[in-house]
């Protein structure tokens, strides 16, 4: 399995842990946790 696959699989099973910064990060950026699993669902990896 891929990376951005297991990825996107934890996500959908709610199966993820959510680090302080990151989540410091999101306030930053005016994203609410919806808005970032929809990003991590959709999205892909642009750089390894």
């Amino acid at each position: 399995m891929l990376a951005l696959e297991w990825i996107q699989e934890c996500v959908g099973d709610d199966a993820y842990l959510y680090s302080r910064h990151g989540d410091q990060e999101r306030h930053n950026d005016t994203l609410s946790l919806e808005e970032v699993e929809q990003a991590i669902l959709n999205g892909r990896i642009l750089e390894q």
